[in-house]
C-alpha cells in the first residue's frame, strides 16, 4: 500500500533503488516522502527556471525595443544638428550678402543722387525683407518637419509605453499653447496698420 505513494511509471526502479524487501514499513514511508518531496521540489524547480526564463525574453525583448528607440532617437539628433548646421551656413550666407547690399547702398550713397540713393535704399529694404521672408519660411518649414518627426515618434512609442507618450504629447501640446498665448504675437503691427 505504501508504494501507491510512488507513481506507477517510477514504482519499479524505486522498487531496485530503494531494496525496498529489506525496509520496515516507517522506512518505507519515509523514503516514499523523501521521493516524492524530492519530486515536486524538482518540478517547482523547472517551474521557476521556465518563469525566469519567460521574465529573461521578456526582458530582452525590452531591451532591444528600447535599444530599437534609442538608435532612431540617436539618429533624429544627428539629423537635428545637420539642419542646425545648415541653418547656420544659410544664416552667414544670409548675413554676408546683407552686408554687401549694405555696402553697396553705403558706396552708392556717397557717389549717387539723393533719388539713386532712395532707390538702393528700398531695393536694400525689399532684398532684406526677402532674405529674412526665405529664412522665416525654411524655419517654418524645419518647424513642420520637426513637429511631424515628433509627432510620429510619439505614435510609435505610445503601444509600448504609454506613460512616456502621455508626457511628451503633453509637453508638445503645453508648448504650443505658450506660443498662441504669447501677447507678443498679437501686440505686433497687423499688414496695412502703422507701427506705435
Amino acid at each position: 500500500m505504501i508504494l501507491l505513494g510512488v507513481p506507477e511509471e517510477g514504482r519499479e526502479q524505486f522498487i531496485v533503488d530503494m531494496d525496498v524487501e529489506g525496509m520496515t514499513n516507517q522506512e518505507l514511508r519515509k523514503a516514499v516522502n523523501e521521493r516524492t518531496q524530492a519530486r515536486q521540489e524538482k518540478d517547482q524547480a523547472l517551474q521557476e527556471k521556465d518563469l525566469a526564463l519567460q521574465e529573461n525574453a521578456d526582458l530582452q525583448k525590452t531591451v532591444e525595443d528600447r535599444s530599437g528607440i534609442i538608435t532612431g532617437l540617436t539618429a533624429e539628433l544627428a539629423n537635428l544638428k545637420t539642419q542646425l548646421e545648415n541653418v547656420k551656413t544659410s544664416k552667414a550666407e544670409l548675413d554676408k550678402t546683407a552686408r554687401q547690399l549694405k555696402d553697396s547702398l553705403e558706396s552708392l550713397q556717397q557717389s549717387s543722387s539723393a533719388k539713386g540713393y532712395e532707390r538702393m535704399k528700398t531695393n536694400f529694404i525689399n532684398t532684406s525683407l526677402k532674405v529674412r521672408a526665405n529664412h522665416i519660411a525654411f524655419l517654418c518649414e524645419n518647424l513642420d518637419k520637426t513637429i511631424k518627426e515628433v509627432k510620429h515618434e510619439l505614435l510609435q512609442i505610445a503601444p509600448n509605453d504609454k506613460e512616456t507618450y502621455i508626457t511628451y504629447k503633453n509637453k508638445v501640446y503645453d508648448l504650443l499653447n505658450v506660443w498662441l498665448k504669447d501677447e507678443t504675437w498679437s501686440r505686433q503691427a497687423r499688414p496695412g496698420e502703422d507701427t506705435p
